[in-house]
């Protein structure tokens, strides 16, 4: 008899026999038949609070002899990784965990979870193929802040972004369960959400492996399942949507996420995703899909720069995303003046104010026309910014091109301007800015 079937008629008698109950004050026993409808309501939709009730329950076999024997079946197949009957799986290296393993007894509890949700034979095929590969797959998810689409777009192989419901009945179970942070769930409804297919190596592992000192390197190999590219990074897209979109896009939520049926997801019920989460309001603004297509052209642009040149671009890029998601006219300018100082003035000294407009003169305009009226423009966008720095207070109107303008648009104005530095940066590389003040 092979393992699969072996462990497929123990899982039949263990089911037979099952204790499931609630703990805590709520202490509730609950039959094979509710516990399955249970899971796979919470495998079916996003359903926090059944996800928490089932987090509380615990799973036993009432016939030791049939528990005794699942274990020993467990600690046969999986005798070259476990040590002190305890087993580290990839569940650790998505989801964190005990350094020294999990008890073999947290692995039979999921088998008996699965055999539920699934039936026995489907849970010992699973088994058996976790044996026999040692990649397991997760995914990547990453809620577009202050965005959505109308449609799912794949952006690249195992890359895409798709178009969450706006009914919290239909959302997705894979969502993590959030009841800590009030108004978190609200993000979530009609939002844009970038997935990227993962893979981390090896699925099983014995604790002995594990390093002992908090600054090592883990003994997982993590990956992206793509054709198309070696790694994809959410934070850089963000970056090239936001210049694309001349809007805030930043990472609201980020958190991994395992299969339910994945046999190392031995966290239980709402476990296997680590997350992390952004405060801001939940405003959103749609993108088209040549936007998406711009943002992918300067992703990759930003991703083949050299490490020297990606960080000299790191604060203008930064600040100028900052000036689109300001509310404020006074932080917008300084933010802006921050962007186009690090961007054209490298290095302190001199005259500042001179050296800018004649720097970004020179460097976005070819004619003498043009080079006036984009230093006088600079000229004048410094001057609000030093009113912005030392007095916190901007004048309403200024002068730029002989026109008055708003100080809305002098701030709109200087964002394309300073996009339009960022973006010849990316396609062109830094220039000499010696030489452009002295052309």
């Amino acid at each position: 008899m092979s393992t699969a079937e072996e462990l497929q008629a123990l899982l039949d008698r263990a089911v037979q026999s099952l204790v499931i109950h609630r703990r805590g004050q709520l202490a509730t026993q609950y039959s094979v038949a509710s516990y399955r409808q249970a899971l796979q309501e919470v495998r079916r939709r996003y359903a926090p609070d059944l996800k928490l009730a089932l987090g509380q329950c615990d799973i036993e076999i009432a016939d030791p002899s049939v528990r005794d024997s699942i274990l020993n079946l467990l600690r046969t197949a999986l005798q070259e990784y476990i040590h002190e009957d305890r087993v580290q799986t990839a569940g650790f290296a998505i989801r964190g965990g005990p350094s020294n393993g999990f008890p073999i007894d947290d692995l039979m509890k999921k088998l008996l979870e699965l055999a539920v949700a699934l039936g026995s034979r489907r849970t010992a095929a699973l088994f058996a193929d976790a044996l026999a590969t040692p990649t397991c797959g997760f995914q990547e998810f990453t809620l577009l802040g202050n965005i959505k689409i109308g449609e799912p777009i794949e952006l690249y192989d195992g890359v895409r972004i798709d178009v969450l419901p706006t009914d919290k009945q239909t959302l997705p179970s894979h969502l993590p369960t959030v009841h800590f942070e009030e108004g978190l769930e609200g993000r979530f409804q009609g939002g844009a959400l970038l997935v990227v297919e993962a893979s981390v190596t090896p699925r099983f592992m014995n604790p002995r492996a594990m390093p002992h000192t908090l600054d090592a390197d883990l003994p997982f190999r993590f990956a992206h399942q793509s054709r198309d590219l070696e790694i994809f990074n959410a934070e850089e897209f963000c970056n090239a949507l936001s210049l694309a979109a001349k809007t805030k896009v930043y990472p609201s939520v980020q958190w991994r996420s395992m299969p339910h049926d994945e046999v190392a997801n031995n966290w239980g019920i709402g476990g296997g995703y680590s997350w992390r989460s952004y405060q801001s309001p939940h405003i959103l603004t749609e993108i088209t899909d040549e936007q998406v297509g711009e943002a992918k052209v300067v992703y990759e642009s930003l991703a083949t720069m050299t490490p020297d040149v990606r960080a000299r671009l790191s604060v203008p890029i930064d600040r100028l995303i900052e000036s689109w998601g300001r509310k404020g006219h006074v932080d917008q300018i300084i933010d802006l003046g921050i962007a186009l100082e690090s961007l054209y003035l490298p290095r302190r000294g001199g005259e500042m104010r001179y050296r800018l407009s004649i720097r970004g003169a020179r460097y976005l305009e070819a004619e003498e026309v043009g080079r006036r009226e984009l230093a006088r423009h600079l000229k004048t966008f410094y001057d609000a910014r030093s009113d912005a720095v030392h007095t916190g207070r901007i004048d309403d109107t200024h002068t730029v091109a002989g026109q008055r303008v708003t100080t809305s648009d002098l701030i709109t104005m200087t964002q394309e301007l300073c996009l339009r530095s960022i973006r010849q940066v990316i396609d062109n590389g830094f220039p000499d800015w010696e030489t452009v003040e002295l052309s």
